[in-house]
């Protein structure tokens, strides 16, 4: 995929480590160790995800145009 992936994934991951949607705001409240990990590992599923649709969308919107 390459660099621009790489950085949109990072801002992605920042964007949804800042504003902890649910279940990340879950575990960040619950203040233990194991809560500050999962909130990160939330917050790198919920980038994996975005960026990879938005990839995808853009993959096809540039094939069929």
């Amino acid at each position: 995929y390459g660099i621009y992936t790489l950085i949109l994934l990072f801002f992605f991951f920042r964007f949804f480590d800042i504003v902890k949607i649910q279940p990340a705001k879950y575990y960040d409240n619950s203040k233990t160790a194991f809560g500050v990990m999962m909130d990160d590992v939330i917050a790198g599923i919920y980038a994996g995800l975005s960026a990879f649709a938005l990839v995808y969308i853009a993959s096809v919107i540039i094939t069929h145009t």
